[in-house]
Formats: C-alpha cells, structure tokens, sequence
C-alpha cells in the first residue's frame, strides 16, 4: 500500500518540536509532532510504501529496535489518515 498527503496545507514551524499544520482541503488545523510532518511533506512529494518512510525516516529512530520502528511508523500514519492528511 502507499500512503500519498491529500492536500499542500500551510505549516508554521518554530522548530519547537510540534508545528501547526492548515489543511488548505478542509479548512482544519492540526498540531502535529516534528517527525509526522517529516512524514507528511515526504508523502507530499510522491506516494511511498510504509517501508520506503522507514528508510528515509531511519535517521531519526536509531535508538529504537526494527519493531519499535514499524510500530511508530504504522501509529502516525494512522493518525495522519485518522486527521485525513494522508491516504
């Protein structure tokens, strides 16, 4: 399966480690965590697989085991998809 952004939206970012993010589809503004927006702006440039964000995602998780890693990658999928962000 892969994940794709459904709309641009607008961030405001103070590198705080959360961000506002305005979902230009909706008209909703969430606050997410500074590694989901890495996810959401990766998905906003092409459609990638759970395990392609892994990789490009690796990065940021070298303290955490390959299963930790899978369980944190598939829990803010779930929340972007459940904030309809992703697809």
């Amino acid at each position: 399966m892969l994940w794709h952004a459904c709309s641009e939206g607008l961030v405001f970012d103070r590198d705080e480690g959360v961000a506002v993010f305005y979902d230009s589809a909706s008209g909703n503004t969430h606050l997410i965590d500074d590694f989901a927006l890495k996810i959401l702006r990766i998905l906003s440039i092409s459609p990638l697989s759970p395990e392609t964000i892994k990789k490009d995602c690796a990065d940021q998780m070298t303290d955490l085991t390959a299963d930790e890693q899978d369980r944190l990658i598939e829990d803010i999928l779930h929340e972007l998809h459940s904030l309809d962000l992703i697809e």
